[in-house]
């Protein structure tokens, strides 16, 4: 196995309400993970249906299916390179903070809770980070954002946004020093359904233009499994 390429690596599965981890082979390179996606035929039709069965699969814990979430969400970044969002504060008015139209140049996986080994990223525009740690703290995926000098993070959430949740475990500093950034170019986004959203009124929430929501109404074109449920009541209810 060629290790610029490859490598053994834990991955998650879902087997029923258990979670458990297993090794196996994962592709690091970029064009090696590309690659192998594209070998399959409608690879990006495959993954819509897997998991819009999968989120609709009312014997999982909302746990198991924010994981389900967040990986499909991932795993589509990496394969189409793209990621169009809106992101909005809290609160009602609400207030358009970004509009992002954001074409990865490289994709960067955390293999494990250490983020001081990452390095040689700042030569490029925009970079995704994926972590596969499967506690990393606080975030689902972060994007750096080198001509406006901002990092992105983002926590997918079908429950209940909780703000504790991301900041008591989030390594703001480590992230701040490791891109050269003061902290508040540091903005938290929380994924999440438009009924999941109206629920927040925590005013450290509601006043802050570092605390996001990105819609999944609005990014659905994109992730197309997301139409088959309207929200989290949908999933409980079912």
């Amino acid at each position: 196995m060629d290790h610029r390429f490859m490598r053994v690596g834990s991955v998650s599965f879902l087997d029923e309400n258990e979670e458990f981890e297993a090794e196996t082979v994962l592709a690091i390179h970029p064009c090696a993970r590309i690659t192998i996606a594209r070998a399959h035929d409608q690879i990006d039709d495959l993954i819509d249906g897997a998991a819009s069965k999968a989120l609709q699969n009312v014997e999982y814990t909302i746990y198991a299916l924010e994981r389900i979430a967040a990986s499909y969400i991932t795993t589509l970044l990496d394969i189409v390179g793209t990621f169009e969002f809106t992101c909005w504060k809290f609160g009602n008015p609400s207030l358009n903070i970004f509009d992002k139209n954001v074409n990865f140049d490289e994709v960067i996986r955390i293999v494990d809770n250490e983020i001081f080994s990452i390095k040689d990223f700042n030569e490029y525009n925009n970079v995704l980070f994926i972590p596969e740690y499967t506690k990393y703290p606080g975030v689902d995926f972060l994007i750096w954002d080198c001509e406006d000098k901002i990092l992105l993070t983002f926590q997918i959430t079908l429950d209940k946004i909780d703000e504790k949740k991301v900041l008591n475990y989030f390594d703001k500093e480590g992230w701040a020093n490791l891109c050269g950034i003061d902290e508040s170019k540091i903005y938290f986004n929380w994924i999440a359904f438009d009924n999941v959203i109206d629920k927040v009124t925590e005013m450290s929430m509601l006043s802050s233009n570092n605390k996001l929501h990105v819609s999944f109404s609005s990014i659905d074109d994109q992730f197309p499994a997301f139409k088959s449920i309207s929200g989290y009541d949908m999933i409980v209810d079912n």
